[in-house]
């Protein structure tokens, strides 16, 4: 029994010890440096998400202005352009009159008449205002510009003396594209008629 007793205390002895050993084993700070080491990282690549964030809203502050400038350099040209066309006379000349609209156009832009076809924004003026015995105006009705300045319309009123000298007055449509300068790029222009009405109204008998 002596014995046995002996070993048991013997067992337990070697157990408290492996037990002691294996905690002098371990290194605490290990798991720390662990634990920083994982709050560092999920530390990187927050602030990584928050530069993509910021560089997200910059770029978009950045589009709004944009945006804003050319909504606001398409509403000049279109005030500028329609205060021509009330009252060219009081613009000079007529090479004064076409050359100060042409100003407002891109060297390229045309003029899509749904009638006359194709032709130069300055020609496609000279021709709208002055063209052969042409004395005429155009007076708008309404004029929208889109959100980010790109397009625009106008409802207006084209009346005067037409190329045979007798009087006209046809409404129509125009629909412009602008650039980022607010600059007619393309105007397509459409009647509320058949072709043979407006090519009688402009260059026949008249309206």
């Amino acid at each position: 029994m002596a014995r046995r007793a002996y070993l048991s205390r013997l067992i337990v002895l070697l157990l408290i010890l492996a037990a002691l050993s294996s905690c002098n084993d371990s290194n605490p700070d290990e798991g720390l440096e662990q634990q920083l080491a994982a709050v560092t990282a999920e530390r990187d690549s927050a602030n990584d998400q928050l530069v993509a964030i910021t560089a997200e809203r910059d770029a978009f502050e950045v589009e709004l202005a944009s945006l804003a400038g050319r909504y606001d350099k398409t509403m000049e040209v279109k005030t500028a352009i329609r205060a021509i066309l009330d009252s060219p006379a009081d613009f000079g000349s007529e090479d004064e009159v076409t050359d100060l609209l042409a100003t407002y156009a891109t060297p390229t832009a045309q003029m899509a008449d749904d009638v006359f076809g194709a032709i130069g924004m300055r020609e496609a003026w000279y021709r709208t205002l002055y063209g052969d015995q042409m004395d005429a105006t155009i007076k708008v009705w309404h004029q929208w510009v889109a959100a980010d300045g790109s397009q625009s319309g106008s409802i207006w009123v084209w009346e005067g003396l037409n190329q045979a000298g007798n009087e006209f007055e046809l409404i129509g449509v125009a629909l412009d594209t602008h650039d980022v300068d607010g600059l007619v790029e393309h105007e397509l222009v459409i009647y509320p008629y058949s072709h043979a009405y407006v090519w009688g109204a402009v260059v026949g008998a008249g309206t």
